[in-house]
């Protein structure tokens, strides 16, 4: 059922030179694992395929956002507009799987996360943020004074 979908799908694209249907523009959303110790919480994040320079990262009223508009990940012209995309002379594509994609996941933070201390790294496709708790104010000892 599945290939006789996909056949009549493909020839409502037909083309001599074409092997499928072409990649859209969708949301992304990428996997991620948070844990919690003593200091604070560790977000992990897969963003496979994209560089330091593809991700922006913001924190606005106790949200935490994380997104990345461009071309999908690993992908060759990931630097190109779409016009330059379409005005290369001698090239077109014949199968495209790899979608070009927009990233966007948001979290509510716990209200004891120190906001002005969070600190991010990337490497290898996976983003970390550490997320520290807030020092607990102590006890103040308040003393009486004699009048």
């Amino acid at each position: 059922m599945f290939n006789e979908m996909d056949r009549i799908l493909d020839s409502m694209f037909d083309n001599s030179h074409s092997f499928g249907r072409v990649g859209s523009l969708t949301t992304r959303h990428p996997s991620v694992d948070i844990r919690e110790n003593e200091a604070g919480y560790i977000l992990e994040a897969e963003l496979p395929g994209l560089t330091q320079e593809d991700i922006d990262i913001t924190l606005e009223d106790g949200v935490l956002h994380l997104s990345q508009s461009s071309k999908g990940s690993g992908d060759s012209n990931a630097g190109e507009t779409e016009q330059q995309e379409q005005t290369k002379p001698a090239e077109r594509y014949l199968l495209r799987e790899r979608n070009r994609a927009e990233i966007n996941r948001s979290f509510v933070l716990p209200k004891d996360v120190d906001q002005a201390k969070v600190q991010a790294r990337f490497a290898h496709g996976l983003l970390i943020l550490e997320l520290p708790k807030q020092e607990k104010a102590l006890p103040k000892k308040i003393s009486i004074s004699a009048e």
